[in-house]
């Protein structure tokens, strides 16, 4: 078995395990929560989508590729320093500011409901998640496997033991004790994975000119998290808006079950990230495309795979799923097309992020955003929950029709240019 063959399958394993957690943490979530909470839940879910990449201009997400541009030991350990003082200074700076501006406003939201106390919790979640993520990017330059693998079981091992613990014991609301759960297994990944990168970041360093190239790279990129949060996360607040949260249980239920899905292709285009990086880095554009192209194929043949037992499954024991849940064979169809078409998606953003073209993704992703909520806005009075998931598989169809057209344009000037310098060579 080769390295990367072997990097792959720990990475889809530990996908699994993790979404097989999540997949636990649902049925403790529906062991103790309303139709109602489920729903704040998924809201919970798409601010954190929304907000995490924003507070610190997603620097998390810089090291997994431009640690790769770097050559020197201590030029990579500046780097991923740099990083890592960016991402926690302006992560609590930015929560501090967002958290004063709640309090002055008193908004009385869906999601805390006008609860100080929930939105401490929130904000506590959101920053560890926020550094968790940097420990995960961190590992993935660098190969670290343990840290990649203690974040598959942590939020099970660690955060449902917790949650139960805080509604039954001390009696939190389901949101703050999920928040407090969370908080404290993303904290513990996040400690270990500093900890086994230590000789990194430990003296923490700030060097300008790494500060500029890493913002340069994951700036552009909070716009298009953004409007992708936008796209998966509309659907959620349009419908709260008009729907009742009782009747979006089943597309919350339906989107829980698509987030775990999505983790299979983003696993599989991880494991190959570092093969990826290093081909671009040394201009090797078709070779990586071809390393992409591979991971897209596997990933749409384990996403079928797993709709297809998902629907075995959901019709053998349709009785035991709650009636507030059940969906209808439109909606599951709908979500398993997004997925398939999320598939083509992440390809698409890992060869634009190889190119480092981030502000072209940025505009494309805007685009679907713009599609997004006006499709979930007409199509929810028409089609209910059915009308927001199809909401969804356009604007994202609408977003890889774009990227495809941008990205080829892209790389027909990139191999011209190549060309140009090898026939310019004696």
């Amino acid at each position: 078995m080769t390295n990367a063959t072997s990097r792959t399958t720990f990475y889809v394993l530990a996908a699994v395990i993790r979404r097989a957690g999540n997949f636990l943490w649902l049925f403790a979530l529906l062991a103790v929560v309303t139709p109602e909470e489920l729903s704040q839940y998924g809201l919970l879910q798409s601010w954190l989508y929304l907000i995490g990449p924003a507070i610190c201009l997603n620097a998390t997400v810089a090291p997994s590729r431009l640690y790769f541009d770097r050559v020197k030991p201590c030029e990579k350990a500046e780097l991923l320093s740099t990083s890592l003082s960016l991402t926690m200074v302006m992560s609590m700076a930015s929560l501090c500011v967002l958290f004063l501006v709640w309090l002055i406003i008193g908004w009385k939201d869906p999601l805390t409901e006008g609860q100080t106390g929930v939105a401490v919790a929130i904000c506590v979640y959101t920053l560890c998640n926020t550094w968790n993520e940097f420990a995960l990017s961190l590992s993935r330059a660098t190969g670290d496997l343990a840290v990649i693998g203690l974040g598959s079981i942590a939020s099970v091992a660690i955060g449902i033991p917790i949650f139960l613990g805080g509604v039954f014991i001390s009696e939190r609301t389901p949101i703050t004790a999920f928040c407090a759960a969370s908080s404290v297994a993303l904290f513990v990944v996040f400690a270990f994975g500093f900890y086994r990168n230590r000789q990194f970041l430990i003296p923490l360093k700030f060097v300008v000119k790494d500060a500029q190239s890493v913002l340069a790279f994951s700036a552009p990129t909070v716009a298009h998290i953004l409007a992708i949060a936008v796209v998966n996360g509309s659907g959620r607040w349009i419908g709260a808006g008009n729907l009742t949260l009782e009747q979006l249980a089943p597309f919350s239920f339906l989107s829980i079950i698509a987030g775990s899905v999505t983790s299979i292709p983003l696993a599989i285009f991880d494991a190959r990230l570092p093969d990826m990086s290093v081909k671009f880095a040394a201009g090797s554009i078709d070779s990586a495309i071809l390393i992409a192209n591979k991971a897209t194929s596997l990933s749409a043949a384990l996403v079928s795979a797993f709709y297809m037992i998902i629907a075995i499954l959901a019709s053998t024991f349709s009785s035991l799923i709650p009636r507030e849940y059940q969906f209808s064979i439109q909606l599951i169809l709908l979500f398993c097309l997004y997925n398939l078409l999320h598939v083509l998606y992440v390809r698409f953003t890992n060869v634009m992020y190889g190119l480092k073209l981030t502000k072209l993704l940025a505009s494309t992703s805007i685009l679907a955003a713009i599609v997004a909520v006006i499709a979930s806005w007409q199509l929810v009075i028409s089609n209910g929950v059915v009308g927001l998931a199809l909401a969804m598989v356009v604007s994202i169809f609408v977003q890889i029709v774009y990227l495809a057209a941008i990205l080829q344009q892209r790389l027909k000037q990139f191999r011209s240019a190549k060309t140009k310098v090898v026939s310019t060579v004696p």
